[in-house]
């Protein structure tokens, strides 16, 4: 009867959420096999463990109700079916007793115990990631478990701090919990975190709801620790290396596939074959094809065509290249060589490291231009804008490679002769159109001969060009010819028309040492372009400037601050013939430290002569008028005094007609309000004007008064005078 009892919680614990005739507590740990077992599978695994002995199921069944394993005799076919439909063929690691008491069932052989609720904690390395407590299926197993209790125990381990982790059986752990219960039937192991995590990963690989994202975890987990392959898991499940390949390929779908794997809108082929691809590639296809539910929609398509278009149109396919394929034959990232591209076709398939792939190309493409450039040092290698290759054009000018780029469409291109094609003997019957044939085909040997002569001809002289054209996957020869081209001049003809010059081609010799000499001039102009970047960034010394760098500042405030008709005032005199750089340059060696105090100065008034005169003055706070007036009065002294004086004689003048024009309005004023209110004080008026002292004027120069000058490091001549200087011989 207590058979009879357990097999009937076995059947209540079959119904799920959806009616189906699953065991929702066998789904937590019946292996993976048993999902795919024919009747003959499961006949198989019956009559085994009808030979099993209750001590041999112990050590090798997991999990299986106690009643079902603790008679050492054999079971009925009822009680062997109940058992083989709960039974894990995956767990070999010893069951375990504690050593302490924590209510074990009496009556039973199978080392599960009772444990308090409190004391189990779940493993934080569980490889299901859809653990939600209040999930349809958890809340019914729940219920069910609140009238049948927990037919199979859930395995745990001790810790170290009295509490027992979850090796598996989360989703009775949660349920129990929903449940309410005090208790949680289990299986106590010693395990390592090692054996823990393959345990809690071959548990969860073997339920039947596990999803394909948390599959694919489970996998990659079991290969991250590095005590698992492939052929393992392959063995150990019962699935191909094919589909462990594609369910790893799931761990690396972009999030917004995933999600859409995740509510069933793609299915799982899909999402594998868009997996196979790089993220960047995942995210186009996801917003082209899987974002919206129009035209361009893939949601409808087969996998197959998917797949097809997916290859034909991400994947770079070794036969459109032409290095060499040795190594591409052999590697792992050739998808001839993998499981999961058996649709590839051709000799080689396609690439999946597109920077090996690039690579190579690049060197073949390099490799062979140069060699064609060997062979023939006339040719010159080219590109064209829209097919050169960076690393290509890169690594030929580091090596020194003049790089040419002809336009997408090249103008007057040529084909060299062709050498007709030999008469096949075999392909005559009569010797007398036979020999017709060798007498045309001679014929023709000396037409070819004779056309190539006068073609190698023209590519000497340069009428014909030969390029070695790089393209994305090829080098080609490509022949143009050149012109001769009428150039307009700057002269006329004695009737005024306009004077043309005839360019000739160039032979490839003189086309390589004008771009010889091209590359010399660019290199010194780049080194120098370089150096003044330097030089406008240098931090500036305090030593003394040497004798090279007052030449420098002389011939500098001369070019560019100095007017060429002051140069007349320095002795210099330019010849416009000449070049004036080279004429002010030799003039500035021969000039006088009282020289470069005269170009100083000259400086110094082309700076004034430019500074705006403002309408109002602002004393101290306008410094240009401040450094107008000490410059002034350091090299023009009388000059300025007297423009001064003249202009404060006039000005004195006016402020004398407007003081009495000011004085007459205040006495009207004071008069008018006298007559309107008598006891009204008149305001105090001045007896009479105030006289105008010159002496009073800030002008004068008075050592006392007169605030102190801000000198110019300039140096004073002896007798403070602007120097007269004759013209430097």
């Amino acid at each position: 009867m207590k058979t009879n009892k357990a097999n009937a919680n076995t059947r209540k614990n079959t119904k799920t959420s959806k009616g189906k005739n699953q065991n929702p507590v066998n789904a937590e740990t019946t292996a993976l096999q048993p999902q795919e077992m024919t009747a003959a599978d499961e006949q198989s695994i019956v009559e085994n463990d009808a030979n099993k002995t209750a001590e041999t199921a112990s050590a090798e069944i997991v999990g299986e109700d106690a009643a079902d394993v603790s008679a050492p005799e054999p079971a009925c076919e009822p009680e062997m079916r109940a058992a083989a439909e709960n039974a894990v063929a995956v767990a070999l690691l010893p069951a375990h007793t504690p050593p302490f008491p924590l209510g074990a069932i009496s009556g039973t052989s199978v080392p599960t115990v009772l444990i308090d609720i409190h004391k189990i904690v779940p493993n934080p390395k569980n490889p299901r990631t859809n653990l939600d407590e209040l999930e349809p299926g958890i809340i019914e197993l729940a219920e069910n478990i609140r009238h049948v209790g927990i037919l199979q125990p859930i395995c745990v381990r001790p810790t170290k701090d009295g509490m027992f982790e979850i090796v598996y059986g989360y989703r009775r752990y949660s349920a129990a919990i929903y449940a309410d219960l005090k208790e949680v039937l289990a299986i106590v192991r010693e395990l390592s975190d090692d054996e823990a995590e393959d345990l809690a990963i071959t548990e969860n690989l073997q339920r039947e709801d596990i999803t394909p994202l948390d599959e694919a975890a489970a996998f990659k987990r079991a290969l991250d620790t590095g005590r698992h392959t492939y052929e393992g898991l392959s063995s150990k499940f019962g699935k191909s290396e094919s589909y462990i390949h594609g369910r790893m390929k799931l761990n690396y779908l972009i999030p917004e596939m995933a999600a859409l794997l995740k509510k069933e809108e793609i299915n799982v082929g899909v999402a594998i074959e868009i997996a196979k691809y790089e993220p960047e590639i995942q995210q186009e296809v996801y917003r082209l094809h899987f974002k919206n539910d129009d035209m361009m929609s893939w949601k409808n398509v087969r996998i197959k065509e998917i797949a097809k278009r997916l290859y034909d149109q991400y994947m770079p396919q070794l036969d459109r290249y032409n290095f060499d394929m040795a190594e591409c034959n052999e590697c792992g990232k050739n998808t001839r060589n993998q499981v999961l591209f058996k649709e590839c076709a051709g000799e080689c398939g396609a690439c999946q490291d597109k920077m090996c792939l690039y690579t190579k190309n690049a060197n073949f493409l390099r490799d062979k231009a140069i060699q064609m450039l060997k062979d023939d040092p006339r040719t010159m290698i080219a590109v064209q804008p829209d097919f050169s290759i960076e690393t290509v054009l890169k690594t030929l000018e580091e090596q020194g490679y003049e790089v040419t780029t002809l336009p997408m469409y090249i103008d007057n291109e040529v084909e060299a002769p062709k050498p007709p094609e030999a008469v096949d003997p075999d392909a005559y019957v009569d010797e007398a159109k036979y020999n017709e044939a060798v007498q045309d085909y001679e014929s023709e040997m000396e037409d070819f001969k004779s056309d190539y002569v006068d073609f190698e001809y023209a590519v000497k002289k340069g009428r014909i060009r030969k390029y070695a054209l790089i393209e994305k996957r090829d080098v080609r020869v490509v022949y143009q010819e050149i012109e001769e081209e009428e150039v307009a001049t700057d002269e006329v003809d004695a009737e005024g028309r306009q004077v043309y010059e005839t360019i000739v081609p160039e032979p490839p010799i003189e086309v390589f040492k004008r771009q010889d000499e091209i590359a010399r001039v660019n290199h010194i102009k780049k080194s120098r372009e370089e150096i003044r970047d330097v030089i406008k960034i240098g931090k500036v010394t305090r030593a003394n400037l040497k004798t090279e760098e007052k030449q420098i500042v002389q011939y500098a405030m001369l070019m560019d601050l100095i007017p060429d008709d002051r140069f007349g005032e320095l002795g210099v005199e330019l010849n416009d013939m000449a070049n004036t750089d080279v004429q002010v340059f030799a003039a500035v060696k021969s000039l006088t430290p009282q020289h470069l105090n005269m170009i100083l100065r000259m400086y110094i008034q082309e700076f004034i002569s430019n500074v705006y005169i403002p309408s109002s003055d602002d004393g101290e706070t306008d410094v240009e008028m401040k450094l107008l007036d000490e410059f002034a009065d350091l090299n023009y002294k009388k000059e300025a005094d007297e423009i001064r004086a003249r202009n404060l004689a006039e000005y004195e003048k006016k402020h004398a007609k407007f003081l009495e024009q000011i004085a007459a309005i205040e006495q009207q004023e004071a008069e008018t309000t006298a007559e309107e209110d008598p006891d009204a004080e008149p305001e105090m008026l001045p007896v009479e004007n105030p006289e105008s002292n010159p002496d009073e004027s800030p002008f004068i120069d008075d050592p006392e008064t007169a605030p102190e000058p801000i000198f110019i490091p300039i140096e004073p001549d002896e007798d403070d005078e602007p120097e007269t200087l004759t013209s430097a011989a």
